[in-house]
């Protein structure tokens, strides 16, 4: 009944028996494998304490289940996150001509030591950013499932009012883990490498929309976001990649790469309608940072501002560069005397994502510009359209993290 392929077994599922082709039947099976054994698997073994009494979901799917993903209400948003590490690469390289140039001959010992550090330092960094985010989150169920951890590289599905927090914990304790990690290696002491930096992307997506395409998506917004990061890093010789995140929401029926998205999407004229990637961690440098949007975020959020009208704005903008400038115009007139304090809370707001940029603001101040974009021809950025999808996949119950950015 499920594929119209003909049916190899009838199986007892949920006190009910139903007919399976071989197909189904394997999934089934490897399903309830893993429900036997998911507590104990490679994986989640290493992110959760086994007294703290969680279980990790195993079902997507919105039914009376005690391993199905927590979803609140009717939101059914999740976050499909990659994150990678910055210039691993280029530590390599180095730390190979370090080892010649020392002429050492525990050769692969270095490289399996690095190796190793970096791996229990990745999972130790997911294992806070856990603890941190999810499991003080959590009733019964973890609202989030891992998918890969190892080396410098992490993809999990989080509930999406938790990815961002999420995604940014997690590399603010991997620049913090490393450190710690790989600070007592001398031959990375004499490369002046004191800790790793890292990227992450997140495509949120309802739960039944097809998964293989939003990871997709989020490799390449990690790779959209490395991009921009090492382009500031050269522009301002820092000595590392500062840490960034990159978000999309996906809203149409077409699924594609980030730079496709940005062409098809985003961009109207001479205007990119977005203001990513957004710096976490340590390192800042004419980059906005995810605290001022998160700032911005708790503002539209407040019950007595009227964010109604900005919504309808930044749908506005997609269309019709005139009337969104006019929107925006006259909401800003009636904010003025309505709730001039609130008002002046998102100007700073603005203000400071604005300065963070490097860039001035537009004349009604909708917009930020910069005559020497990194875009050929795009010479104005917003950040609306950004915290409005973020408040989008929030939904009504969200979670405020302090110090978490």
């Amino acid at each position: 009944p499920r594929t119209g392929n003909a049916a190899v077994d009838n199986v007892n599922y949920k006190d009910e028996y139903e007919l399976l082709d071989s197909a189904t039947l394997a999934k089934r099976l490897y399903v309830d494998k893993r429900v036997q054994q998911s507590n104990e698997s490679s994986l989640t073994k290493d992110l959760i304490e086994n007294d703290e009494g969680l279980v990790w979901p195993v079902n997507m799917e919105k039914e009376e289940d005690e391993k199905a993903f927590p979803f609140i209400g009717d939101n059914q948003y999740v976050g499909v996150i990659h994150a990678d590490g910055n210039g691993l690469g280029e530590i390599l390289l180095a730390l190979k001509e370090e080892i010649k140039k020392a002429d050492r001959a525990d050769y692969q010992n270095q490289f399996l030591m690095f190796s190793n550090k970096l791996n229990e330092a990745t999972k130790l960094a997911a294992r806070c950013a856990t603890k941190e985010v999810l499991v003080s989150r959590a009733d019964k169920v973890v609202p989030a499932r891992p998918l890969v951890l190892g080396g410098d590289d992490l993809s999990f599905i989080v509930r999406a009012d938790l990815a961002i927090p999420f995604a940014a914990k997690f590399i603010q304790y991997f620049e913090e883990v490393t450190e710690a990690k790989l600070g007592d290696m001398e031959i990375l002491k004499n490369l002046k490498i004191e800790n790793l930096t890292a990227c992450a992307g997140i495509a949120f997506i309802k739960a039944k929309q097809p998964f293989y395409l939003a990871y997709e998506l989020a490799e390449s917004l990690c790779k959209y976001a490395k991009t921009i990061s090492k382009s500031t890093r050269k522009k301002n010789n820092l000595a590392l990649t500062p840490s960034s995140i990159a978000f999309h929401r996906i809203t149409t029926s077409m699924i594609d790469d980030y730079p496709s998205i940005m062409q098809n999407e985003l961009i109207v004229g001479e205007r990119l309608l977005t203001l990513q990637p957004y710096v976490v961690g340590g390192l800042h440098a004419n980059m906005p940072a995810l605290s001022s949007l998160v700032k911005l975020k708790s503002i539209l959020r407040n019950d007595a501002f009227s964010a109604g009208p900005l919504r309808e704005l930044a749908s506005l903008i997609y269309t019709d560069k005139q009337s969104a400038d006019n929107r925006f115009d006259r909401w800003l007139t009636v904010m003025r005397s309505k709730h001039a304090s609130l008002l002046s809370d998102f100007e700073e707001a603005l203000n400071n994502l604005c300065t963070e940029c490097g860039m001035k603001r537009s004349p009604n101040g909708l917009f930020f510009e910069n005559s020497a974009s990194d875009f050929v021809k795009l010479t104005q950025f917003t950040p609306l359209p950004d915290v409005i999808d973020w408040i989008a996949v929030e939904g009504n119950q969200y979670a405020e993290f302090e110090n978490l950015y």
